[in-house]
């Protein structure tokens, strides 16, 4: 018991730090501000259908995630918590019958898996690569594309193989105002961007949504 009760305040110590490890960066992370210069007053992009994983289902490379998916236990929670496109917005936008699409959640979407499936279900809302452009750009990503990842006389093996890229990309401090990090706040900082790479069809349709932080060591 004596042993114990020594143990505590040490216990204690590193459960306070711990805690504000995680808590400090959450409690500082800002969204990123819309810029509107490009999209007119109305700072609008409205939804061509409201897609949903009934009828627009998350690709993975050009497959349909479900439960037979290998990578299902990686997706599955963010499937199931932003099952339409709704769920990605903010509280204001969720239900309101023509919402606007630039109104993200990312704080509650955040960068990881959230992210490739609301962007997922942003992509496949929009009314195109053009609109989809035009709402990266609103976020404050650099686009390039779309531009071919395979060659000119290549064969889809099956109708939604991914034959295009559109990529976007975050400085890291664009990144980091989202998700802080003490260590990157202490200078020490190994991340160099944030990517998102959507994957288009041979008939332009989105077919994957991948992202990702390339780091300094690679």
């Amino acid at each position: 018991m004596i042993r114990l009760l020594r143990r505590k305040p040490k216990t204690t110590i590193l459960f306070v730090l711990a805690l504000l490890v995680w808590c400090i960066p959450k409690a500082i992370a800002r969204a990123p501000a819309i810029d509107c210069d490009h999209l007119g007053p109305d700072c609008r992009i409205e939804a061509n259908i409201l897609s949903d994983q009934d009828h627009a289902p998350f690709l993975f490379l050009g497959r349909v995630m479900n439960s037979d998916h290998p990578q299902w236990r990686k997706y599955r929670r963010a499937i199931r918590r932003y099952n339409d496109v709704g769920a990605c917005l903010l509280r204001s936008e969720r239900h309101v019958e023509e919402p606007n699409l630039l109104m993200m959640d990312w704080k509650r979407v955040g960068t990881g898996t959230g992210a490739e499936v609301c962007i997922f279900r942003i992509a496949q809302s929009v009314r195109g690569i053009e609109e989809l452009n035009d709402w990266m750009k609103a976020h404050g990503f650099s686009v390039w594309g779309p531009f071919r990842v395979v060659s000119e006389g290549f064969v889809p093996h099956f109708p939604t193989e991914r034959i295009r890229n559109f990529e976007a990309r975050w400085s890291i401090d664009q990144y980091r105002d989202l998700n802080p990090s003490l260590l990157s706040m202490s200078g020490l900082e190994l991340l160099k961007s944030y990517y998102v790479i959507v994957g288009l069809d041979s008939q332009g349709r989105v077919v994957d949504v991948s992202v990702g932080t390339p780091t300094r060591l690679n």
